[in-house]
C-alpha cells in the first residue's frame, strides 16, 4: 500500500462522498488518490509545474492556480481541506493559509495537516501546536502526524 493510500484510509471518514480542498497540492498525489472517495477534490497551488498525475483523467477533480492566502472560493464551500506533506512550505504563511482554509470550509468540517516530513512534524509539534488552542486533535501514525482542525 502506498504512504498516500494509508493517509486516505486513516481519514475515509473526512474523505467518503465530501468536497475536499486540497491546498498546496504540488504534485496532487493526495487528490487524485482521495478523489477515489470524494464528492469532488479541489487542488489548488501556486503553479502546476509539480502535477505528473493525469488528474483529467478524473471528473470529479479540478485543479486551480491560486494563493492559498487569498483563495476565490465562496465561504462554506467545503467539507474537508487538507495540507498534505505541504506544511514545510507554507511555514511563514500558515496563519493566513489557516484563516483561508477556515473561511472556506463549512461549519463542522475538518481541516487536516498531515506530514511525513521531520521538518514538518517538528513545526507543527513546537510551533503551530502552541498556537492551536482548541478543537485540535494530534495523532502520530509512523511515519505520519495527523493534526485535526474541526471547525467551529
Amino acid at each position: 500500500m502506498k504512504r498516500v493510500e494509508r493517509v486516505i484510509q486513516h481519514i475515509a471518514d473526512s474523505l467518503n462522498d465530501k468536497d475536499v480542498l486540497e491546498v498546496a497540492c504540488g504534485c496532487a498525489e493526495f487528490s487524485y488518490a482521495a478523489s477515489n472517495l470524494a464528492k469532488t477534490v479541489t487542488c489548488i497551488d501556486l503553479d502546476n509545474t509539480r502535477i505528473k498525475l493525469n488528474i483529467a483523467e478524473r471528473t470529479n477533480i479540478k485543479f486551480q492556480v491560486m494563493d492559498a492566502t487569498e483563495m476565490n472560493f465562496v465561504d462554506d464551500l467545503f467539507d474537508t481541506a487538507v495540507l498534505y506533506n505541504a506544511v514545510g512550505h507554507l511555514e511563514e504563511i500558515i496563519d493566513e493559509v489557516l484563516s483561508e482554509c477556515r473561511r472556506v470550509v463549512k461549519p463542522h468540517g475538518t481541516i487536516y495537516l498531515i506530514s511525513s516530513f521531520k521538518m514538518d512534524k517538528w513545526f507543527l509539534r513546537d510551533t503551530l501546536l502552541r498556537r492551536l488552542h482548541e478543537n485540535v486533535e494530534i495523532q502520530e501514525i509512523e511515519p505520519f502526524l495527523f493534526v485535526k482542525i474541526s471547525n467551529h
